[in-house]
């Protein structure tokens, strides 16, 4: 199970955080990452880093969970 946690909620999936933080016109935010109730990263992140994070996030550039958090944690290069 993955959590995405930040300052203003929880969030299931990148591009529900995305979702919110353009709605919301949020700049950037503080996001620590669980994956089965473990911490898988935390960093700050601006909108587009969680746009391409969004985008790539079970793509052929990230195909399981685990290529999305290994993305993300080198990142996002």
């Amino acid at each position: 199970m993955l959590v995405i946690k930040t300052d203003f909620g929880d969030f299931g999936h990148p591009k529900d955080l995305l979702h919110y933080m353009k709605k919301e016109c949020i700049t950037d935010a503080h996001v620590r990452v669980q994956y089965c109730f473990e911490d898988a990263f935390e960093k700050d992140m601006s909108v587009d880093s969680v746009s391409k994070w969004a985008a790539t996030f079970i793509s052929p550039v990230a195909g399981t969970l685990e290529d999305a958090i290994k993305w993300l944690r080198l990142g996002g290069e």
